[in-house]
């Protein structure tokens, strides 16, 4: 049976003026350079946190990751 490793990794987008924009590129060339390292997507979820900024609150997109490759040992 094969075993693996695995790794989380969690992203937020950039958004701008009251979230009305959404910019995934930062996360997506995270994601892209641990793919370019051997890890795939293995599972994806996609959810809402909310933050406070300078008193004003805010609900933005979090997509969370878990990543498998083979183990190498």
């Amino acid at each position: 049976m094969p075993r693996y490793d695995y790794k989380i990794f969690s992203g937020m987008a950039k958004t701008t003026k009251m979230a009305h924009s959404i910019d995934w590129s930062a996360v997506e060339q995270h994601l892209d350079g641990l793919i370019a390292q051997g890890w795939e997507v293995f599972s994806a979820n996609a959810s809402d946190i909310g933050l406070m900024v300078f008193g004003c609150g805010s609900i933005e997109p979090v997509m969370t990751f878990i990543l498998r490759r083979l183990r190498q040992s």
